[in-house]
């Protein structure tokens, strides 16, 4: 939990210190490492401080991306796995 919310701390230390919004920090990654669409959320342990989502919903296509998208979870069931099983 304290790598979590040290990579938040800094998330939110580099946003605030280059003066971009947290959208247009999540577009410049999603352009960067060529992701058609890309959801973020900014939590707190009891809130929702902000959330959005940006590019488009298929590459073949430009119908923008929707809050209401859903995302596969691929084979990211590996890392989860392994972070719950790992000793604390």
């Amino acid at each position: 939990m304290n790598r979590i919310f040290a990579t938040f701390i800094l998330f939110i230390t580099y946003t605030v210190s280059t003066g971009q919004t947290t959208g247009n920090l999540a577009d410049s990654i999603r352009i960067k490492y060529k992701i058609p669409e890309l959801a973020y959320a900014v939590i707190s342990s009891d809130k929702v401080i902000e959330f959005g989502v940006s590019g488009v919903q298929n590459i073949n296509t430009n119908a923008k991306a929707r809050i209401n998208d859903r995302f596969r979870i691929g084979s990211n069931t590996k890392t989860i796995t392994s972070y719950l099983a790992a000793p604390r």
